[in-house]
């Protein structure tokens, strides 16, 4: 069966690089764009969520580590694992019959503010941890590890404690099966040069050497590095810098907000290069803006702009529960981590009281489950780890990305690209 599955076509279902990632870059993360999200945002009816089933037992409280406030801020995130639970409370029947109550504290990274979220955990005995975004993570990993604290990634493992610790589930594989998506798709197209455009900052050169050109050249791929300054609203000079490589296609890995900003400067110069955006390109706000030109690859670690039936369910719950949430970008993982969590524990038919250990227990023992974000059929387990590479200690549960062609604000079908295998030969596994 080939690597990359279309959703129209089929639904069913080393060493490694211990380094400390750019997260608002590179984390594995869901785009789910409205105007462009086909039949899911049209289906977000009230039949969609499915019968009541209301919780009825004592509340068990999550911490939910969000990203606001800061420099970086993607507020959406806790909006969107509040709604998420409120739906998991009335439809779910809660976590192992418990209703679930959020507590979101918000990583400003800065440094310390992480920490005090971890602490403030602790402090209130939360029953597990969901972090969707965060930036500073060597504490939090750290003070949640020793008090006995589930620690679930939304998105994939960023840094060394979270690879090296074990008994930490991540429901996305992290930047390695990001770019290795990239370029099994680049692979497919006949593309023989890429030029990334990201933000110029020690860490992506550390990345970049450590991890994105491994596995290029395992692709026969030879992979360019147009650095841009953060925030910057004129990225012209880098943009020359990009296109004087040659590159077959443009990778693009930002912000949404750097994004346009390089997409504009790309529509100035009147390049028509094939873009790829690797995650944050196909916002809603990028594709508006760019609707009369844009003409992109959209790289993310969610189907939610497909037609799926998971698709219309996590439309349908933003719709009933936060409607005015954003829906786009990385705002997706909210809905991931807490929707994970959910389905895993229930499966695990734990019942009854329950405590951060029993939790533990339940996700690593649970049957496989409908993988949140992703395709119809395709299901997530973490009894065991999608990687065998010695070094990552923590169980990654699923590494797929999803792709799909934008073409003139008109987004094509969702493909699933499982690239598990290609990250472990990459790396001498």
């Amino acid at each position: 069966m080939s690597i990359i599955r279309s959703f129209r076509r089929s639904r069913g279902s080393g060493r490694w690089p211990l380094v400390a990632l750019v997260v608002c870059v590179l984390a594995l993360a869901a785009c789910a764009a409205k105007p462009d999200s086909g039949g899911a945002a049209a289906n977000s009816g009230e039949t969609v969520l499915g019968p009541a089933k209301a919780a009825t037992g004592t509340p068990v409280t999550i911490g939910v580590l969000g990203v606001a406030g800061g420099p970086y801020s993607i507020p959406s995130l806790g909006e969107q694992a509040t709604a998420t639970a409120s739906y998991v409370n009335e439809h779910l029947g809660g976590i192992a019959g418990h209703p679930v109550k959020v507590d979101v504290c918000n990583d400003l990274a800065d440094g310390p503010s992480a920490t005090a979220c971890a602490n403030r955990f602790v402090d209130e005995h939360v029953t597990a941890v969901v972090s969707l975004l965060g930036f500073n993570f060597d504490q939090f990993t750290t003070i949640l590890a020793q008090a006995g604290i589930p620690y679930i990634g939304a998105a994939g493992p960023v840094n060394v404690p979270e690879t090296s610790t074990p008994g930490l589930y991540f429901f996305q594989g992290g930047p390695a099966p990001g770019y290795a998506a990239v370029a099994l798709y680049a692979q497919r197209k006949g593309w023989k040069k890429l030029t990334l455009v990201s933000f110029e900052t020690p860490v992506v050169t550390q990345l970049l050497d450590s991890m994105a050109r491994p596995i290029y050249r395992q692709a026969g791929i030879d992979l360019s590095f147009s650095p841009v300054p953060i925030g910057s609203p004129d990225v012209a000079p880098q943009i020359q810098a990009a296109l004087a490589t040659h590159p077959d296609a443009i990778l693009v890995q930002t912000d949404p907000t750097s994004c346009l900003t390089v997409l504009r400067a790309l529509d100035t110069v009147g390049s028509r290069l094939p873009v790829i955006g690797f995650p944050n390109c196909g916002a809603t706000s990028v594709v508006d803006a760019m609707r009369s030109r844009m003409n992109l690859t959209d790289i993310q670690g969610a189907a939610a702009t497909s037609d799926s039936a998971e698709a219309k369910l996590y439309h349908a719950i933003m719709s009933h529960y936060s409607s005015k949430t954003d829906t786009g970008g990385l705002a997706s993982n909210g809905y991931i981590g807490i929707m994970g969590l959910a389905r895993l524990v229930n499966a695990s038919g734990l019942t009854g009281e329950i405590d951060a250990r029993k939790v533990g227990q339940a996700i690593a023992t649970a049957p496989p489950v409908q993988r949140p974000g992703g395709l119809d059929t395709e299901t997530m387990s973490c009894g065991h780890s999608v990687y065998t590479i010695p070094q990552v200690k923590s169980v990654i549960c699923d590494s797929r990305y999803y792709v799909s062609e934008i073409t003139k604000g008109v987004r094509g079908p969702v493909q699933s690209i499982d690239s598990a295998q290609f990250v472990q030969t990459a790396f001498g596994a």
